[in-house]
């Protein structure tokens, strides 16, 4: 398995549990996008568990706290919109 290619988890880069990876191309011309990890039952399950308990904080965080951290999500696509675009 490449071993750049990894699933985000719990603010970590883990391995898959498979040890598979696919590769992704551009719809128009089918130009070589990434290669990602492929998950299995395993992985996922570690994912909804992380997902599950961000979702706590996120609900706890309130309108204001929540505005903080999309306004920072915009910032950082904006930052590397030039990039996105040559994909």
């Amino acid at each position: 398995m490449d071993p750049r290619a990894r699933h985000w988890i719990a603010g970590q880069r883990c391995a898959s549990a498979l040890g598979s990876t696919f590769d992704t191309a551009t719809p128009v011309g089918g130009r070589f996008v990434g290669r990602w990890p492929r998950a299995g039952e395993s992985d996922l399950a570690q994912a909804m568990a992380a997902a599950n308990h961000a979702a706590q904080g996120w609900s706890m965080a309130g309108a204001n706290g929540r505005q903080v951290y999309l306004t920072r999500a915009v910032q950082a696509v904006e930052l590397e919109s030039a990039t996105a675009a040559h994909l």
